[in-house]
C-alpha cells in the first residue's frame, strides 16, 4: 500500500509516527508527503527517519510560495481543465488564510492579500503540476490530511476526487476526546451518516449508548468541554507582564532560529514584530476599546429577561468554518444583516463575539454591526450554553454551537456545513438560500420537536467512528488546551495507526460493533 499525507506544523510528527508503525507491520510500502511550515520542518527534520530516506518524496509548501523561483508551468491550462471539471481550485486559495489574506491575519483583521492574481495562478499551478506528478508515479492507496486549513491540503483532496483515490480527513468530533477520519472534504463521513441510522433502530443495545446517554445528560445541564478547546485563563498584571517578557525574548530566539535554519521567506510564518505588536501590547488596547463599543449596546443574561430573540455566536475568522465549511458566509456583517432582516420585528438578534477574536477585529467592524437595529450583543464573558438556553432559536454557519444547542432543546438553523445537520427537520434546518430563512425559521418553530434517540444516535455515531486520544493536548503538544484523561503518546499513536491499519484492509465493521482498535 502507497500513501500520500499532507501535515502543516507539528501533525507532522503524528503522521510520521504512524508511517513507521504501519511499515513495521507491512502494510505500507512506499509514503510521499506534502509538509506546510518551514520554521517546524527544519528545527525537527533529524527525528524523521523516513523523511530522511531519498526514496520518500517531500513536496514543501514554501517551495511553492517563493516567488523568486515559482513559475507556471507550460502545461497550466491542460491543469486547469484537468481539475476545473469537477470544482474550482479557487478552493485551495480560500480555505488557506496565509494566500487569502494579509500576513497578520493570525493576529489581526487582515482582508487584504499580499499576493496578486498572476502570482496564486503560480502558486496554485505550479504546487497542482507536482502533487500530479507525484500521484502519477506513486499511484497511492489514500490521501491523508489533518484539518484542511493549507492550499496543499485542499489540492491533494482535489486531486484525489479527479484520480478516484480515497482521501481521509483528521479531525475533532468536539465529543468528548475522539478524532474521526472523514472520507471526503465535507464536515461528515459515509461511516458516520450510515451508522447514524443504524443507531436510530433498537438504540439500548447499541454500543456507546450508556456513555452517549452520560454525555448528553451533562450537556444539558452545563457546558461541556471537548479535548483541545482552549482553557479559560484568569489574566493578571504579571501574567501580561510574563507574556511580554516571554514574548520579546521568544521571539529573538525564534527569529535568530528561522535566520539560521534559512527560512525567513516562508510565506506560512508571521512576521515576528508585527505578531509580537499586534499579539501583545495592541491586543490589550484594542480589546478594552471593542468592550467598551459594544458595551454601549449589550445585554447581559438578566437584562435580556424573556425578551425573544435569536442567538449568533460569531465565528473566529479566518477559519475553515467560514473558508471551508461555509464559504457563502464569509463576510459574516451580512450574513448576521439578512438573519436579522429575517426574524419576526419585536424580536432582537443577540451576536455573541468569538473569545478569540475580542482583540482580532477592527473597530469599524462592530460599527458596522451596530448598524443594525435589532441587533444586540451578548456579554461576551457568558459562555454560549447560557445565552443558548433563553433563545427561541440558535443561528450558526458550522460551528458546535449549533449541536449544543441541539441537545439543550433549542431549535437550530445552519447556514453551511455541519456534520450534525443529519438531526430530522424538527429539531435543525438547514438553510443554503438566505432568501428561504425567515420561511425555514417560522417552519422550524411551529414544528420543533426534541428527539433524544437522533441526538444519542448523532454522539454514539461519532465515538464508533472515532478515536480516542488528545490529539492536541498531548500529540501536538499545544498549550492551554482542554486535555482528557487516556493513554500515553505512544498508545494514543498505536490507535491512530491502528484505525488506519483497519481503512487500509477496507475493515469497518468494527465500528458497527463497538470494537476497541
Amino acid at each position: 500500500m502507497n500513501v500520500i499525507f499532507a501535515a502543516q506544523g507539528s501533525i507532522l510528527k503524528v503522521f510520521h509516527a504512524m508511517d513507521v508503525e504501519l511499515r513495521g507491520k507491512g502494510v505500507i510500502s512506499n509514503s510521499a508527503y506534502w509538509v506546510a511550515d518551514a520554521e517546524y520542518y527544519e528545527s525537527n527534520i533529524k527525528q524523521f527517519e523516513l523523511l530522511n530516506n531519498s526514496s520518500t518524496k517531500v513536496l514543501k509548501e514554501w517551495m511553492f510560495t517563493d516567488l523568486k523561483t515559482a513559475s507556471l508551468p507550460e502545461n497550466w491550462q491542460l491543469l486547469e481543465e484537468k481539475y476545473e471539471a469537477l470544482d474550482t481550485v479557487w478552493n485551495a486559495i480560500l480555505a488557506d488564510r496565509r494566500l487569502m489574506h494579509g500576513k497578520l491575519c493570525k493576529t489581526k483583521q487582515e482582508y487584504q492579500g499580499h499576493f496578486d492574481h498572476e502570482q496564486l495562478k503560480k502558486i496554485i499551478y505550479s504546487a497542482l503540476n507536482d502533487i500530479d506528478r507525484l500521484i502519477t508515479e506513486l499511484k497511492p492507496d489514500r490521501i491523508v490530511t489533518f484539518v484542511p486549513a493549507t492550499f496543499g491540503d485542499i489540492l491533494l483532496i482535489h486531486a484525489a476526487e479527479v484520480h478516484g483515490i480515497e482521501c481521509r480527513v483528521l479531525r475533532s468530533t468536539k465529543v468528548k476526546n475522539y478524532v474521526a477520519f472523514s472520507d471526503k472534504l465535507g464536515s461528515s463521513s459515509t461511516w458516520l451518516e450510515s451508522l447514524y441510522k443504524d443507531n436510530l433502530l433498537n438504540q439500548v443495545d447499541k454500543p456507546f449508548y450508556a456513555q452517549a446517554l452520560e454525555f448528553l445528560e451533562q450537556a444539558t445541564a452545563s457546558p461541556i468541554e471537548y479535548e483541545g478547546s482552549i482553557a479559560k485563563k484568569n489574566q493578571t498584571a504579571l501574567g501580561l507582564i510574563k507574556r511580554y517578557f516571554i514574548g520579546a525574548v521568544g521571539g529573538i530566539i525564534q527569529k535568530l532560529r528561522r535566520a539560521r535554519l534559512g527560512v525567513s521567506g516562508d510565506n506560512h510564518l508571521p512576521p515576528l514584530f508585527g505578531a509580537y505588536i499586534y499579539g501583545n501590547f495592541l491586543r490589550e488596547f484594542r480589546e478594552k476599546n471593542v468592550r467598551k463599543l459594544m458595551g454601549k449596546r449589550q445585554f447581559s443574561l438578566d437584562e435580556i429577561g424573556d425578551l425573544p430573540y435569536v442567538f449568533y455566536p460569531m465565528h473566529s475568522e479566518p477559519e475553515v468554518a467560514l473558508s471551508v465549511y461555509g464559504r457563502e458566509h464569509q463576510n459574516q456583517i451580512e450574513t448576521i444583516r439578512r438573519i436579522a432582516q429575517s426574524i419576526p420585528l419585536s424580536w432582537k438578534l443577540v451576536v455573541k463575539e468569538h473569545p478569540r477574536s475580542i482583540s482580532f477585529r477592527t473597530q469599524s467592524y462592530y460599527e458596522k454591526l451596530m448598524d443594525i437595529p435589532n441587533l444586540v450583543f451578548a456579554d461576551p464573558d457568558t459562555r454560549p450554553f447560557f445565552w443558548n438556553k433563553k433563545s427561541r432559536a440558535v443561528v450558526t454557519v458550522s460551528g458546535f454551537a449549533g449541536f449544543e444547542a441541539a441537545m439543550t432543546g433549542i431549535p437550530v438553523i445552519v447556514l453551511g456545513d455541519a456534520s450534525f445537520s443529519l438531526l430530522p427537520k424538527t429539531m435543525l434546518r438547514t438553510v443554503k438560500n438566505m432568501g428561504d430563512f425567515a420561511i425555514e425559521l417560522k417552519s422550524l418553530l411551529r414544528n420543533h420537536v426534541r428527539s433524544e434517540s437522533h441526538l444519542l444516535a448523532y454522539i454514539m455515531a461519532n465515538m464508533q467512528v472515532g478515536v480516542d486520544v488528545n490529539l492536541y493536548s498531548d500529540l501536538l503538544a499545544k498549550s492551554g488546551r482542554i486535555t482528557m484523561d487516556t493513554d500515553n503518546i505512544e498508545t494514543q499513536i498505536s490507535r491512530l495507526s491502528d484505525w488506519m491499519l483497519h481503512d487500509l484492509n477496507d475493515n469497518h465493521s468494527y465500528m458497527k460493533l463497538g470494537e476497541d482498535l
